[in-house]
């Protein structure tokens, strides 16, 4: 399907989409074009879908007030359910979004959910959206949600859960966040990766991390990074593999300014600035142990590996940019309290590891590193 009218292009309009299968490849070059539009509810159970969208946001003048809409890949008022498929976002246009779910009088309330991958399974989709478009100006007052500011892969006016799937989220301009929810987040399971400029996950209240797979990364601002009140939960990390990389000091990997941050379990790696909630740069809460290393440079394309008190590399993490003035934050279940344990950065090789994510980006089970400064620290809770 190609898409090229001006203004408001939409090559799926419907009140529901439900898809179970075949193949669907949408070209969207017109203004604010959108590929699959639902007035209520989305669902994908399977099938192949492709979206190349190059149309820039729009706006247009009416009532003595400026609107306007952004370009979207896949667009639901109602829930949007992805459970298992092939989806491929690719959105160069200014403003574009990858995915968006509910509009603006959900914002602060609980609206409109993203749910991706089947709870208690591994089954889910691999999602993959790219947006580079620049960010777009407003201008008035009175304007629709979906209009316009930067880029985002995915935004929802209400709660996202991830159940499952390989997901990767890639941003590349001004304020272009991966991940954003104006209300929760929460990981049960699945693969996911957000690299992007600005906030690789950002949400209004409580990030819960339940288990999964996450590497955050972030070039010029926070990694994880929620909005909770001062004293609620901000970012709750009970399990998975948690990677959060961070700009330069002062932004976070694990930023919830005066909210808690509770950790409780996971293999936990994170650079930045100081990080957690408090605004002290530590858990305010921990049934976990953990450790900090102050105030180190780290180089692009070398590691951070965990060694526990015999010398065993417990897990490694490549560094996927520089980083001046930055503390590093480790946690995993083979440390205890009082444990001794060291953090090796700047290293440029690991040997012989036998297990590994993102093409090696972290890994498990290595023989021996090359180079690298080392840490001792004393795990605390």
């Amino acid at each position: 399907i190609v898409g090229t009218d001006p203004g408001y292009c939409t090559s799926i309009k419907c009140t529901n989409y439900i898809g179970n299968g075949g193949t669907l490849n949408i070209d969207g070059s017109g203004e604010a074009s959108r590929g699959i539009s639902a007035d209520g509810e989305l669902s994908i159970y399977g099938g192949n879908y492709l979206f190349i969208l190059s149309g820039d946001g729009s706006t247009f003048i009416g009532n003595g007030e400026t609107d306007g809409a952004a370009s979207v890949g896949l667009k639901s008022e109602g829930n949007m359910n992805l459970q298992n498929g092939s989806i491929t976002i690719e959105n160069t246009a200014r403003g574009g979004k990858g995915i968006k779910i509910g509009n603006s009088s959900a914002t602060g309330t609980k609206g409109a959910q993203l749910t991706i991958g089947t709870e208690n399974t591994s089954d889910g989709p691999t999602l993959t959206i790219t947006t580079s478009g620049s960010y777009l100006s407003r201008s008035g007052s009175g304007m629709n949600e979906d209009y316009i500011g930067s880029t985002k892969a995915i935004k929802c006016m209400g709660p996202i859960v991830i159940n499952g799937g390989n997901i990767s989220l890639t941003t590349q301009t001004t304020g272009a966040e991966g991940m954003e929810s104006k209300y929760t987040i929460t990981f049960n399971g699945g693969t996911f990766k957000s690299c992007t400029y600005d906030d690789a996950i950002n949400a209004a209240s409580t990030i819960t991390i339940n288990n999964g797979n996450i590497w955050a990364h972030a070039s010029n601002n926070d990694a994880i990074d929620s909005n909770s009140a001062s004293g609620q939960n901000g970012i709750v990390i009970n399990g998975g593999i948690v990677l959060a990389s961070a700009a330069n000091s002062p932004e976070e990997a694990y930023d919830c300014d005066n909210a808690n941050f509770i950790l409780n379990g996971g293999v936990v790696i994170g650079t930045g600035g100081s990080q957690g909630g408090g605004g002290g740069g530590t858990p305010t809460s921990a049934t976990q142990a953990y450790a900090t290393v102050s105030s180190v440079s780290l180089e692009a394309n070398t590691y951070i590996s965990i060694k526990n008190n015999s010398g065993t590399v417990l897990a490694s993490y490549k560094m996927p940019r520089s980083n001046s003035r930055t503390t590093i934050h480790v946690s995993h279940p083979q440390l205890t309290s009082n444990s001794s344990a060291t953090v090796v950065y700047n290293s440029t090789a690991i040997n012989g590891y036998s297990n590994a994510l993102w093409n090696g980006s972290y890994s498990t089970g290595a023989t021996s590193i090359t180079g690298g400064t080392s840490k001792s620290v004393t795990m605390k809770k």
